[in-house]
């Protein structure tokens, strides 16, 4: 059998994701790496990831709905914006929650259970919002329009930077966590956008990889794929074959799978416009992005079933940069899927299926 015992006729690929690797020192390469190995795809399996519990129509006919309730004014909370406007500030003391029928398709509160103090003399300052449509939903493939109203919702809240002194060098980080297996205790959609006081730099690892990858080029990675005719090989003179794994070249964005994916049919969006934060958007940009999110879901769902397990949960991360306002943003739509022993001592991921192969099976039977 090809591959047992490491018997290759065609070996596993390395692949180094380039927007997060860089030369150290001129030589090394360092940053996040993905081996492809589709072998590793037929492992006798005695344990499964855990299944979604449930199916479609049960939750279709979920009544309770706690985030509803708060939309439709049944429980207290503090509004901070909607998809039309900028509401208040969470941070003025005399601010409390209340509660308020909503007239908008999407609104951002503050959360209930944040790490942050609203006390200005307290570290870490700041707040965590939670962003969801006022429409039952679960997946961005349900609604890609309501994902765009809850991105215009998120761009209003972060206008708070701009409003509050206090705030002038504050971070932010926004992503979604969808469904148990990807951490989040609520079953309608919703995003998470973390603001805190700037006083003291807390810098991730990925953020730093993707900073320092982004520093040590001399052009942007972001802006050269996002042109018509791409490029055909990066800055550590991988070929990349963007156009094998591209599902949707649109006005304002590329959606593609991931060359190197931080999992198994991670998709990957690029404005084509060079933005830095996601305040940076225009609403017309905003919309089509809803759409591209709603499509990323939907290909990850779709190919993943076709090899015959279905990937519901996801977790997508908007990849920002507020501090030097220069990187060129990316967002990663990622199937939820444990972190491996290989994860956690280095920065390697192990895939059974390369993009370009998701890309065709997508294509193929979507066209």
């Amino acid at each position: 059998m090809e591959g047992l015992f490491g018997n290759y006729t065609t070996p596993p690929e390395i692949r180094l994701d380039p927007f997060q690797s860089f030369f150290e020192n001129g030589t090394v390469i360092a940053g996040f790496s993905a081996a492809i190995a589709s072998p590793r795809g037929n492992r006798p399996r005695e344990i499964s990831p855990v299944r979604k519990r449930g199916n479609e129509e049960e939750k279709k006919v979920t009544a309770d709905n706690l985030l509803l309730d708060i939309a439709n004014g049944k429980e207290p909370a503090i509004v901070v914006s909607t998809d039309d406007h900028l509401v208040q500030n969470p941070l003025d003391p005399t601010v409390v929650p209340k509660k308020i029928k909503v007239n908008a398709k999407a609104i951002s509160i503050v959360n209930k259970y944040p790490i942050f103090s609203r006390n200005r003399k307290n570290l870490p300052y700041g707040f965590m919002l939670v962003t969801f449509p006022t429409t039952q939903m679960y997946y961005p493939r349900e609604n890609p329009t309501a994902i765009g109203f809850m991105m215009k919702s998120i761009k209003n809240a972060i206008e708070l930077r701009n409003n509050d002194a206090s705030l002038a060098r504050s971070k932010a980080i926004s992503f979604f966590n969808i469904g148990p297996n990807s951490g989040a205790s609520l079953k309608q959609l919703h995003a998470q956008t973390y603001i805190w006081r700037g006083d003291r730099e807390i810098v991730g690892r990925d953020s730093y990889l993707f900073k320092k990858a982004y520093n040590s080029m001399n052009h942007c990675l972001g802006c050269l794929l996002s042109q018509p005719t791409g490029i055909e090989k990066d800055h550590l003179n991988q070929s990349l074959h963007l156009k094998k794994r591209i599902i949707y070249d649109g006005r304002f964005f590329k959606v593609f799978f991931a060359y190197a994916p931080l999992r198994m049919l991670h998709v990957r969006i690029i404005p084509k416009r060079h933005i830095a934060t996601i305040s940076q958007f225009e609403d017309e940009e905003l919309v089509e992005l809803g759409n591209c999110i709603a499509l990323a879901d939907d290909a990850i769902f779709y190919v993943s079933s076709s090899l015959g397990y279905p990937f519901q949960d996801r977790s997508i991360a908007l990849r920002e940069d507020y501090e030097e306002q220069q990187m060129h943003m990316l967002i990663d739509v990622l199937p939820s899927w444990p972190l491996g022993g290989a994860e956690l001592v280095t920065s390697l991921t192990i895939v059974s299926r390369s993009p370009e192969e998701a890309s065709k099976i997508f294509s193929d039977n979507k066209q």
